[in-house]
């Protein structure tokens, strides 16, 4: 890993951006690995409760539900944005 990849992860890693969730105003979805070990369900569970109306999904991938299930994200995907 080169330093300035070191640095981001660290950055990515230490942001605390939980105040900000709470001004959410629209409908959120939070897709997300349950094999994660970096954002674990735990996680995403106190991201969701303080997300006013969020929805989460979890998929059974890693930290790229994208790319490990990208035909199980899109359909979550879709579901979602129809409702």
């Amino acid at each position: 890993m080169r330093k300035g990849d070191a640095a981001l992860v660290a950055v990515l890693r230490d942001a605390d951006l939980r105040p900000a969730l709470g001004d959410k105003r629209t409908t959120t979805l939070l897709l997300h690995g349950e094999l994660d070990p970096l954002i674990t369900a735990e996680k995403i569970e106190t991201q969701a409760q303080s997300i006013t109306g969020a929805k989460r999904q979890p998929l059974p991938t890693g930290h790229f539900p994208p790319v490990e299930a990208p035909e199980a994200f899109a359909k979550a995907l879709i579901r979602f944005m129809a409702q």
